[in-house]
């Protein structure tokens, strides 16, 4: 037998299982990439699902600190009947603002234009307070601060507050709608 003949022999007998090695290496390689491919995917949609928790939550809370700060519940809850207006107008200012410091981190969780639209409820209603104390006598109760507060925001027909809800239910949905893309 001639070295030729040797070498052809052992070729027949080596290509075969060469391409097939080949071929085992190149749809092991696929396999691993589609695999991969599949936990980066579902990596993806845990994470946004815990997010999209944390965001429905923050926008629960700043939901929740709007109707605290609805001029209707908060004087309400703090009872113009028993101060004077000048401890009703105190109260009244630090409670929305501690109200809007326990709840300031929300705003890494929902839009900036949703932010912007409670900054602008919750000053546009400090402003209706301070300008509704500064329109009533020094000495009076806190019933005369709570009718003027409640006098001004009718004249003003001021809806920011409303404005902010629909907007928060409109951010709400559409994070659901992000979910089924």
């Amino acid at each position: 037998m001639d070295i030729t003949q040797k070498i052809l022999e052992l070729a027949f007998y080596v290509l075969p299982a060469i391409l097939c090695i080949v071929v085992t290496i190149i749809v092991l390689k696929l396999f691993l990439a589609r695999e991969e491919q599949r936990e980066a995917a579902a990596l993806r949609q845990q994470a946004f699902a815990s997010i999209l928790q944390l965001r429905i939550a923050a926008y629960e809370r700043i939901t929740l600190y709007l109707e605290r700060i609805r001029p209707n519940n908060l004087l309400y809850r703090l009872e113009p009947a028993s101060k004077n207006a000048k401890a009703l107008y105190e109260d009244l200012l630090l409670t929305i603002r501690s109200e809007f410091e326990h709840n300031i981190v929300q705003q890494i969780y929902v839009s900036q234009r949703t932010w912007y639209k409670l900054l602008e409820a919750k000053n546009g209603l400090v402003h209706v307070i301070e300008e509704a104390y500064k329109k009533i006598p020094p000495n009076s109760q806190g019933t005369k601060l709570a009718e003027m507060i409640l006098a001004l925001i009718r004249e003003k027909n001021d809806n920011t507050l409303a404005e902010c809800l629909e907007l928060i239910r409109h951010d709400v949905l559409s994070l659901f709608q992000e979910e089924k893309d």
